[in-house]
């Protein structure tokens, strides 16, 4: 491990700089092999619930990469939950050792807001460690990333413990292993603490609507609307062709239903076209005894949650709604999800129940928020009984929003980089909006491709790397019979 450390740290800034980010490169190569290497640690191979993972970039070179060993109990991503990583500076001078969380998923749900509670949650987990406090292993401020870098402040918020070590002090083989098995025995103590200890509590006392337009690009109005809807329906939709935030959206939505940010009363699922009424409701599931147990599914449970508690609201979350078979995962639900048969006097018997005194209702405090993707060709029509129970919002993209300009100036993009976006994917919209036959407004390209989560290092690049990994290949599947309409717009956008 050591002289892979010591090559990758003396060789990466080169590579970033002054190679292309392409084919087999040599850097991928190191990685690879200083993965195989932390998979052969015993510590590692004896515990079937670790994971390796390591990244250099997706289309463009990383600024600081990293190898990390993730517990599968708690994430299998490295942009959410809490495991051990080696991150690799960018000027190749260090390398940092730490136990830390993954901030995209936070960073989504929190915005501004993201450094104050990665602190927060580091902090409280820093608690179980008293030991470790005054060792190598306690956070030295002046070790911290690049400054003026967004993502580098985000990497030291999240950080719990972290040992530094400089190149040209790299520890050998031994001294590495024991530094890994003590973050590792501190991650599985976290872990094992159960999920309070995990996720400490955030609620705030309020969450109102301006701050909910910190991070929006809607209006007040447009809030308020969405807001006073779901309060009279109980059920909204909100629709609008891919990167228009919808739930990015949503979770401020339910933030503002709620009153608070509480993630203890918000449930976020997924539909797909293998989703089933007993995910859903209730079914009968195999158990360990080669026999079946009837088991509640995640909607029942969370209105089981509510029913507790319906002095608060309780928000569910469905993103992806239209690619289910909605019929067969809402079943006698479809009924009860209605605005005026909520509550213990619309209680049915359902399905599943073993007896006729076994009867459910949704709670009045369940709002439901469903998530659809306009630009989905596989949909087949929305269910007309669905349509009824739920009122539908439309986003739209909102490149010429002032906030959108502020997005990108504060990722360190110029006005004309801004310009460059209005221009070319406004452009490119009003194409995909004017042929009404197979594409329309429902296909147009949304303003968070274009959102940075990192600052922009190079204009240029971090443009066409935008346009080359996420924007054409969309093109190419709403253009998917007409290669050469294709390479027209994909040359429009890269004039």
């Amino acid at each position: 491990m050591q002289e892979l450390i010591q090559r990758i740290l003396r060789e990466y800034p080169t590579a970033r700089t002054s190679t292309q980010f392409a084919g087999e490169h040599e850097m991928r190569r190191a990685f690879r092999e200083l993965k195989e290497q932390v998979e052969n640690l015993e510590i590692i191979r004896n515990n079937s619930n670790l994971m390796v993972h390591f990244s250099i970039g997706q289309g463009n070179w990383s600024i600081t990469p990293f190898l990390a060993i993730l517990d599968r109990r708690n994430t299998t991503s490295t942009q959410r939950g809490t495991y051990v990583v080696f991150i690799f500076r960018a000027n190749g001078e260090a390398l940092d050792l730490k136990l830390g969380q993954g901030v995209h998923e936070v960073k989504q749900e929190f915005g501004r807001r993201t450094n104050e509670v990665l602190q927060q949650r580091a902090e409280s987990a820093r608690t179980l460690f008293p030991n470790l406090r005054g060792t190598q292993f306690e956070i030295d401020a002046e070790l911290s990333y690049e400054r003026g870098n967004s993502r580098s402040q985000l990497y030291d918020a999240s950080t719990i413990f972290a040992k530094h070590y400089p190149a040209d002090k790299i520890p050998n083989d031994e001294l590495l292993t024991q530094d890994i098995d003590v973050l590792l025995q501190c991650l599985e103590t976290y872990l094992n603490r159960g999920p309070q200890s995990q996720v400490p509590n955030i609620a705030e006392v309020t969450y109102s609507y301006d701050d909910a337009l910190e991070d929006l690009f809607l209006s007040q109005e447009d809030l308020k609307t969405f807001i006073e809807t779901a309060s009279r329906k109980k059920n909204i939709i909100l629709q609008g062709p891919p990167g228009v935030g919808k739930t990015f959206v949503s979770r401020r939505l339910a933030n503002l239903l709620m009153g608070e940010r509480d993630p203890s009363r918000l449930e976020f699922i997924q539909f797909h076209q293998s989703y089933s009424y007993e995910d859903f409701v209730q079914g009968w599931r195999p158990n360990s005894t080669a026999g079946f147990s009837l088991r509640n599914g995640v909607f029942y449970e969370f209105c089981n949650r509510a029913r507790e508690d319906q002095s608060r609201p309780y928000v569910f979350i469905i993103d992806e709604i239209n690619r289910g078979n909605l019929s067969k995962i809402f079943g006698e639900l479809l009924m009860l999800i209605e605005s005026d048969k909520r509550g213990d006097g619309n209680a049915i018997t359902l399905t599943y129940s073993e007896n006729t005194q076994d009867r459910f209702s949704v709670p009045e405090n369940v709002y439901i928020i469903g998530l659809m993707n306009t630009a989905d060709r596989s949909l087949a029509l929305v269910d007309y009984a669905l349509r009824r129970r739920f009122a539908f919002f439309n986003l739209k993209p909102e490149f010429n929003s002032e906030k959108f300009r502020d997005v990108i100036i504060a990722a360190g993009g110029s006005d004309s980089l801004v310009r460059k976006i209005r221009e070319r994917i406004g452009n490119l919209n009003q194409t995909i909006s004017s042929e009404r036959r197979d594409l329309g407004p429902g296909f147009e390209i949304g303003h968070s491709y274009f959102c940075p989560y990192e600052n922009i290092q190079n204009e240029s690049e971090w443009y066409s790397n935008v346009i080359e990994t996420e924007i054409k290949p969309l093109i190419q599947e709403y253009w998917f019979d007409d290669q050469d309409k294709v390479d027209t717009l994909v040359s429009q956008l890269n004039q």
